[in-house]
């Protein structure tokens, strides 16, 4: 089941992309515009349908915003570990599923606890 919003103009974009589009709602306007209906339902404003519906897409934009700001966080991280001299893409996402697992650094030099790391790339990190 797939719940899109805001409204009727985006039902029909769904539809063509996904096949068990189910309803289509414009909280704004108290509408649910079911798939294959000619007419919205329309809903009493405080109704429990309404709040339900609410929060089904409020925790949907949640979860989203929370998705990728993790992933532009990542991305920062790892993007500025490959500046440093001898860490490349491999050894960054190594460093950062490290500091993940510990749940973060206390000294620099918990990374020589890592098989290999180059030892050349110490001096340009600090906590």
């Amino acid at each position: 089941m797939t719940v899109s919003t805001p409204g009727k103009g985006k039902q029909f974009g769904a539809e063509t992309t996904t096949e068990d589009v189910l309803a289509d709602v414009d909280l704004t306007g108290k509408r649910v515009f079911v798939t294959g209906a000619k007419d919205p339902i329309v809903l009493p404003q405080s109704s429990a349908e309404v709040f339900l519906l609410a929060r089904i897409r409020d925790e949907a934009h949640r979860f989203a915003i929370t998705f990728h700001q993790d992933l532009r966080r990542r991305a920062s991280l790892r993007s500025t570990l490959e500046e440093i001299p001898g860490i490349g893409a491999g050894w960054a996402r190594r460093i950062v599923n490290y500091r993940n697992r510990l749940g973060g650094f206390y000294n620099v030099s918990q990374l020589r606890d890592l098989d290999g790391f180059p030892a050349e790339a110490l001096p340009f990190l600090t906590l």
